[in-house]
């Protein structure tokens, strides 16, 4: 039998025991510390790694998209260069290069605008048919480079007569290439961006955000370089070679779009949506001149004048192509084809541009700021350091400049500063608040002009004003233009997209750049009808006369959207309730069981 050990040295044993225990359990946990703060020091550093990879990733945002995508930016960039580069000395190119005064000017430049923002709907309809968006584009970016070498050529030819005489020759082949340009800038404007995006997977929506984002940076910067280049490269070498550079700019555009033709993805050909509204507001048209005579004859017609001014829009326009094509024997069949959710998807759309027709006059007071501010600075002393003469029409660089400082200090700080104060930013608002800052900006224009024209009667000798009167002056009213561009432009853009049907929000695109060219058409209406015919007449007051016919126009125009504010409101209110209405019904619409399905449907 073993001896049995004394109990102290048991109690020794298990001390020793526990005493091992207990430093095994101490270095575990030290242990599995140590393993701790290894892992999170190799987190951090992982996400201190992942934090420089995003930044780069944000930086170089373009690596990330395909390369066609990319290639889509640059042609974007250069092409805006050559617009922006070629429109910038326009105005001064047919003032002082052909002798056609200021207003003559003035109508040449604008009629331009008008072609550029008339055409894009054109571009759209070619793009959405069998045609396709590569050949909308390419074509008419060769007719583009067309309309750029006729201007070049335009300004290489002689003048003809006498030096200070007008050079109709010379204008009439300017004229020719701004057509084509106009076509061609116009034809391409809608599809660019698109044809951009439809290289990137529709999963990526993040991407496709950046994609946008850098697109519409490359648009400011071509604008930006350009119009601070051309208009002083224009001095040193003459309107002919200054032209020549968008030329060759816009042929550079063609060579590299049309090269990479095999990589662009081409999505499946459907039908334009623009030929089929146009087919249901034609027959849309025709459904209501035929009822306002049957209601004439019916003596009902007041009934039909009262629903026509609640209603803005003719109440019969559902009628459209699903009742009054099949009354007439030899209508297309493909007439037949729209439904009534398409008609009223349209009528909605019809309704919203109606709501809107206060958006042309804004544009046209701030495409002034390419003629007639041009030609105001060209009046305004113009010095420099060191005896240096700036061009007048480099004053426009100051736009494109103001626009991209002021886009973020409005989203970042002044809209949450407004809704801090608990103010509600609607888009009538700020809609509201672009129109008096316009006013406000081209009041400031017509005191400069008023100053000018105060110091030309005192001065008359006087080659170039004081220089209380330079050219600098200008740079309050074209950032106060700028602020109203910010919040009319923007957000007339976003409202027309929301408030539209989801099927007619590409159409809403193109009705804005349609009242763009309408506000250019005012222009060019009241320089050719009312200042050209008092030009003799007034003398040189005829600037400022100009001027406040705009303001009173702008006035008029802030009282006409007073009216359309209001009713748009009670046009929303009564959508609203109507909604509501048809849910509570459809919530109280008993499911009938089928047969078929135990769950029943409705």
């Amino acid at each position: 039998m073993p001896k049995e050990q004394p109990k102290d040295e048991y109690d020794k044993i298990g001390s020793s025991k526990v005493d091992q225990a207990q430093q095994t359990e101490e270095g575990a946990e030290i242990s599995t510390t140590d393993i701790n703060i290894d892992s999170i020091e190799g987190t951090k550093n992982e996400k201190k790694g992942n934090k420089i990879v995003n930044f780069f990733k944000h930086l170089f945002i373009f690596f990330q998209f395909p390369f066609v995508a990319n290639v889509i930016i640059l042609v974007e960039l250069i092409e805006r260069f050559a617009f922006y580069g070629f429109k910038a000395i326009l105005v001064l190119y047919i003032s002082e290069e052909l002798n056609f005064g200021d207003e003559y000017s003035k109508i040449v430049t604008h009629a331009f605008i008008v072609t550029a923002y008339f055409t894009p709907i054109l571009g759209s309809a070619f793009a959405d048919s069998k045609v396709g968006r590569f050949w909308t584009i390419f074509v008419l970016t060769i007719v583009y480079a067309i309309g750029e070498a006729i201007i070049t050529l335009s300004a290489f030819l002689p003048k003809s007569g006498e030096p200070d005489d007008k050079q109709w020759v010379k204008l009439a082949v300017s004229i020719v290439g701004l057509f084509f340009s106009g076509l061609g800038t116009g034809g391409i404007k809608p599809n660019v961006s698109t044809y951009g995006a439809d290289q990137i997977d529709e999963d990526d929506k993040d991407l496709k955000t950046s994609f946008f984002s850098m697109f519409y940076f490359s648009i400011n910067l071509g604008s930006t370089v350009s119009t601070i280049l051309l208009p002083i490269l224009k001095q040193y070498i003459g309107y002919g070679w200054s032209f020549l550079i968008p030329a060759v700019s816009i042929a550079v555009v063609a060579l590299i779009f049309g090269i990479f033709k095999r990589k662009y993805k081409n999505r499946d050909i459907r039908d334009t949506i623009v030929l089929n509204v146009i087919v249901i507001v034609f027959w849309g048209v025709i459904s209501t001149i035929y009822n306002f005579f049957y209601t004439l004859v019916r003596c009902t017609w007041h009934k039909y004048l009262k629903g026509l001014f609640f209603c803005f829009c003719p109440s019969r326009l559902d009628d459209a192509s699903y009742q009054i094509p099949n009354l007439v024997d030899d209508v297309p069949n493909w007439t037949k084809r729209y439904t009534k959710r398409q008609v009223a998807d349209v009528k909605k759309a019809i309704k919203i541009a109606t709501c809107m027709v206060f958006v042309p006059v804004f544009w046209a007071l701030y495409d002034q700021h390419a003629s007639t501010w041009v030609l105001q600075a060209k009046r305004m002393n113009k010095s420099f350091f060191w005896d240096i003469q700036l061009p007048p029409d480099a004053i426009q660089a100051s736009n494109p400049i103001f626009i991209l400082l002021l886009v973020p200090i409005f989203d970042r700080i002044v809209y949450p500063l407004i809704t801090k104060c608990k103010i509600k930013l609607t888009p009538m608002r700020k809609l509201g608040a672009g129109l008096v800052i316009l006013f406000v900006s081209f009041a400031v224009s017509w005191i400069i002009e008023f100053a000018l024209m105060i110091n030309k009667q005192h001065h008359p000798d006087q080659v170039e004003p004081p220089l209380y009167l330079h050219m600098f002056l200008l740079l309050p009213q074209n950032f106060l233009l700028c602020m109203a561009e910010v919040l009319f432009s923007i957000t007339g853009l976003e409202f027309a997209y929301d408030e539209a049907p989801s099927s007619m929000k590409s159409i809403m695109s193109a009705v804005w750049l349609l009242y763009i060219s309408a506000g250019n058409l005012i222009v060019v209406f009241v320089s050719f009808c009312v200042v050209v015919p008092l030009e003799n007449t007034i003398g040189d007051w005829i600037h400022v006369f100009s001027i406040s016919i705009y303001l009173a126009l702008t006035l008029l125009n802030i009282v006409l959207f007073v009216f359309i504010s209001i009713w748009w409101g009670e046009q929303k209110r009564f959508y609203a309730k109507l909604e509501e209405d048809s849910n509570a019904v459809m919530e109280d619409t008993p499911i009938e069981l089928s047969q078929n399905n135990e769950e029943g449907e409705i």
